[in-house]
């Protein structure tokens, strides 16, 4: 299962799956919701404080039919969101004829290397984790809530009073608007905090020496000291962040990720014992 970081989306990653592919792998490489070629986010164009007809509401009425006008949401950038939508891929991965749905592993790009840690954390189905130029921030985080004022709490007022907030444009290959939520969103997600959940999974982190996005020694690194099973840290020398998707970088991270899965998913023949 792969997925790709911040504001990308498939195109970019697709040569992983092949790699993975060719390696004698399932290889889904996934966009989260409302990027590249997924389905958008859908929410109602006014919302209320109560119905129309009270009736409609009742608890006990399991399944309602009803007509709305709705907003499709193409600008939100929802850490969680996306670690759910890597748990969805899995789930229907593993009603995929010819996968094997003990032996599923997640990888990750950049801002998604902390979107496997956390699915890692969160979901027992995943049995192996890469992360590549990993962003698995919160090391030096409170463990408390982050404060909601000023102008992201007016816009998160706006939001649920209407259905829609302020945007501004990021991105790095292709810019695009989303929505100003995603800083609070990103703000509260700390990866780092469930390193310790993932237990006993085997985890692969492939850094770029000279990464100018991510602090290797604050994520990478740092997670390497937290993780408490099977680890393996291979820093790809003299290379920065978009770098490490091209070239001989790009060989040495998909083929380490690639024998990676193989050995900790037990796709790899076993030795026979010598004989004696």
């Amino acid at each position: 299962m792969l997925g790709q970081g911040w504001a990308g989306t498939h195109f970019s990653i697709e040569k992983y799956g092949a790699r993975f592919a060719e390696r004698g792998m399932v290889a889904m490489v996934i966009d989260y919701r409302g990027w590249g070629s997924s389905d958008p986010f859908i929410s109602p164009a006014q919302p209320t404080v109560t119905t129309a007809d009270p009736s409609q509401a009742l608890d006990g009425k399991r399944v309602i039919k009803t007509k709305l006008d709705v907003v499709l949401t193409r600008t939100r950038l929802i850490p969680l969101k996306q670690v759910e939508d890597y748990r969805n891929a899995i789930s229907y991965l593993q009603g995929e004829p010819g996968v094997d749905p003990e032996r599923i592993g997640v990888w990750g790009s950049s801002f998604a290397g902390g979107n496997v840690i956390v699915t890692a954390a969160l979901d027992s189905r995943v049995k192996a984790v890469v992360g590549q130029v990993p962003a698995i921030s919160g090391k030096d985080s409170p463990v408390a809530p982050v404060p909601l004022r000023g102008r992201a709490l007016e816009d998160a007022i706006k939001r649920a009073r209407t259905g829609q907030g302020a945007e501004f444009e990021t991105g790095f290959s292709t810019r695009r608007m989303i929505d100003v939520e995603t800083n609070q969103m990103v703000a509260e997600y700390r990866p780092f905090q469930y390193l310790k959940a993932v237990g006993d999974r085997p985890v692969l982190l492939i850094p770029a020496e000279k990464d100018e996005l991510i602090n290797n020694r604050a994520n990478a690194y740092a997670a390497m000291e937290v993780l408490t099973g099977p680890k393996k840290l291979i820093e790809v020398p003299g290379i920065t962040h978009f770098e490490m998707y091209i070239n001989e970088a790009f060989e040495i991270s998909s083929n380490a990720a690639a024998a990676w899965f193989r050995e900790h998913l037990g796709l790899e023949p076993k030795k026979e014992a010598a004989r004696q």
